[in-house]
């Protein structure tokens, strides 16, 4: 078959969406029927054969699910309830087009129209399903795993033990709490079936992305060539996902931390933040320019400890004021977190 374009009107149209029995995931070798209405807009009688395939993203032709000759469908009737069905499907996993198309005898093979049903619809097939691992359910950002973090020293290393895509949309995100006062070096890789470097074997080739704020980053394929850096702690979130839509496997994320005392020395980055005065008595003033959005403030004694925290996430405003008379005198950093940065200054505190 040569590939097909979409037409929204058809003599022969769908009265009815597809009603796939298995859902829109289908599993390689697995039965299942596609139940569907025919409608014959037509001015006469249609006599021919209907299929259902599966086709891919541009549209050439991959594998029939059933074909159903013999129709003769009188105009302005419909057929109700017209079942496709297949035994399962041999085709590799990933995401395909399940279309209709209708043929008169002795004639050529046209998409059925979609006036007011989509034909076609897009369908994912998978390999077979492993068993959801120990981490699910933490399919979305919102229910995240919330891995441990356990420092030796001054290092970590966080595993996914035990993890897998148990279906070919898998989509597994985690997250790791590192507490303010320090600033961390995160350096992070997954072991897969295309790429292990702990001497194991894995069973999925899979994605991986990480955000560190509010932004997420680019997918990384196995390996990340650099470090992730998260200045006076937070929460970093990560995701992995299939590399091929619909495989299903075993992989294992790692995680190494190493964490060292939260650093003071200004450079070029941090020229966007404005501290003054300095020395300061009562009033401290924060300014980030090209008005970049404070989100939060933290002030830390030179130990990491922190002495003051203000949260200013609702203002919108790119210059704050806070009252630091309180504060004894002596050395201090401030932390000015933003939406995508972390921002810091030493000041004096004089009585």
């Amino acid at each position: 078959m040569i590939p097909f374009t979409v037409a929204n009107e058809s003599d022969i149209e769908l009265y009815s969406s597809f009603n796939v029995s298995v859902g829109t995931t289908i599993t390689i070798s697995q039965a299942f029927d596609v139940v569907v209405d025919i409608v014959n807009h037509g001015g006469s009688t249609f006599y021919g054969t209907f299929d259902i395939s599966l086709y891919d993203l541009e549209g050439y032709f991959v594998e029939t699910i059933e074909q159903k000759g013999g129709a003769a469908l009188q105009s302005g009737y419909y057929y109700e309830d017209v079942t496709f069905s297949t035994s399962g499907v041999s085709v590799e996993p990933g995401s395909y087009l399940l279309a209709m198309q209708h043929k008169p005898d002795g004639g050529n093979w046209s998409l059925s129209g979609s006036s007011s049903y989509s034909n076609p619809i897009q369908v994912i097939v998978q390999t077979s399903g492993e068993s959801a691992d120990i981490y699910e359910p933490n399919d979305d950002e919102n229910s995240a795993e919330a891995l441990a973090v356990n420092f030796s020293g001054n290092n970590a290393s966080v595993y996914t033990t035990g993890s897998n895509s148990h279906n070919g949309s898998d989509y597994d995100f985690y997250s790791i709490n590192l507490p303010t006062g320090y600033d961390y070096t995160l350096t992070v890789r997954v072991h897969d079936s295309y790429n292990s470097g702990n001497g194991q074997s894995y069973t999925n080739d899979v994605l991986w992305s990480y955000k560190p704020g509010a932004y997420w980053s680019s997918a990384y394929d196995d390996v990340m060539y650099g470090d992730i850096k998260v200045y006076n702690g937070g929460v970093v979130k990560f995701l992995v996902s299939p590399y091929f839509l619909g495989e299903t496997g075993t992989y294992l994320l790692d995680i190494q931390i190493v964490r060292g005392p939260v650093g003071i020395d200004d450079n070029v980055t941090q020229e966007k933040l404005q501290v003054y005065p300095i020395p300061v008595a009562d009033i401290l003033n924060m300014k980030m320019d090209d008005n970049i959005e404070i989100r939060e403030i933290l002030i830390m004694d030179i130990s990491g400890k922190t002495v003051m925290k203000f949260d200013d996430s609702k203002n919108k405003t790119n210059k704050i004021s806070l009252e630091v008379d309180n504060l004894d005198a002596g050395t201090y950093i401030v932390l000015v977190k933003t939406n995508n940065a972390v921002y810091h200054r030493k000041f004096i505190k004089v009585e």
